[in-house]
């Protein structure tokens, strides 16, 4: 719901035009959200777990590899915050709920 309500005050406010999707494959693998800004795709996995694991990227990676994708976000409820060597920024929902995205 946060992520919903996020989402809808920054396209009211102008800086988030970009399209959003759900992805998912013919064998199951899926993507939670999937941000279309034209040129680029941002794939985003969101997790309600405090911990984390790096299970938790595989189907961003799967799907990177895929579409060309060159990084992913997975939102969790943990405090470590990083980015890992696949390209997958790694960081509590939070802080990403604060972020101002660039105007896409």
């Amino acid at each position: 719901m946060a992520l919903g309500e996020w989402v809808c005050g920054q396209h009211h406010a102008g800086y988030f035009t970009a399209q959003l999707h759900y992805w998912r494959d013919h064998k199951g693998v899926e993507v939670d959200l999937v941000i279309n800004r034209g040129t680029t795709l941002l794939p985003v996995e969101i997790k309600s777990a405090r911990t984390w694991t790096p299970a938790f990227a595989e189907h961003l990676i799967r799907f990177m590899g895929w579409s060309g994708a060159t990084a992913g976000v997975v939102l969790y409820d943990g405090e470590q915050e990083f980015t890992t060597s696949e390209g997958v920024r790694v960081c509590n929902w939070r802080t990403f709920l604060l972020e101002r995205p660039s105007r896409a």
